[in-house]
């Protein structure tokens, strides 16, 4: 599913897996196991706000690029 729907400003859902959660010693967040569910719905216009935070607070430690989260996508598809 190239693509999978997504576009410029898609809400996509994501759950925690089995591999949960990980913090460093200092209680940074360093990794999660997420597990791709796909396009938000159209009636939510917006994400919340601890998901902004998260999210910010990731991509600028450790950006992706857009053919990461595709490659991803693609690999839970698929699956």
């Amino acid at each position: 599913v190239p693509g999978g729907g997504l576009r410029d400003g898609s809400l996509v859902k994501f759950k925690v897996g089995e591999g949960g959660l990980v913090f460093d010693e200092t209680g940074v967040p360093t990794s999660a196991d997420l597990v791709y569910e796909g396009v938000a719905s159209q009636k939510r216009q917006s994400a919340d706000a601890l998901t902004k935070i998260v999210f910010q607070y990731n991509a600028r430690r450790e950006p992706i690029t857009i053919g990461e989260i595709l490659g991803a996508v693609q690999r839970q598809s698929s699956s």
